[in-house]
């Protein structure tokens, strides 16, 4: 069985092709459902990166992978349509939770490392995540700050 990863993309690009992006996953959603196996676009040659559970609302898609982001996958559909788009992936079983950044055709992937998730604790007893000072009852504030905080230092526009 595989961990999901969760997936949300945001698409920058004219009016005519978000409707074409819309078009194209509203088409493999509809695949995916009839079919009830993972969906990757047509002419894309790679064998990983199927997306799961697609659902796409103006310029924002929502979707699943298995295990990990699809990177690879949405730099070929945004060439493909001419889109740019800022890419939110978190799969916290394994410790992925990044953004990836696509303009002017350069990619930056910052996400958070080993490292990253060693700076705070949880405390098993207490049901509760000490980090810098104060108390959590999840991570997920956590790792926001953590990866905020890395995209302000790492992200050139």
């Amino acid at each position: 069985m595989a961990n999901w990863c969760f997936n949300t993309v945001k698409f920058e690009a004219n009016e005519s092709v978000i409707e074409e992006l819309t078009t194209l996953f509203l088409r493999l959603s509809e695949k995916e459902i009839l079919e009830d196996k993972g969906q990757l676009p047509a002419g894309y040659g790679g064998r990983n990166g199927y997306f799961f559970e697609i659902a796409m609302d103006e310029n924002e898609l929502r979707y699943l992978t298995k295990w990990s982001p699809n990177i690879e996958v949405l730099i070929f559909v945004a060439k493909q349509y001419g889109a740019e788009f800022v890419y939110h992936y978190e799969e916290l079983g394994m410790a992925i939770y990044g953004v990836t950044f696509y303009k002017n055709e350069v990619v930056q992937d910052i996400y958070l490392d080993e490292e990253d998730f060693k700076c705070y604790q949880y405390n098993q007893a207490d049901e509760i995540y000490a980090f810098e000072g104060q108390v959590f009852r999840d991570d997920r504030e956590i790792i926001e700050v953590l990866l905020q905080r890395k995209v302000k230092r790492l992200y050139k526009p």
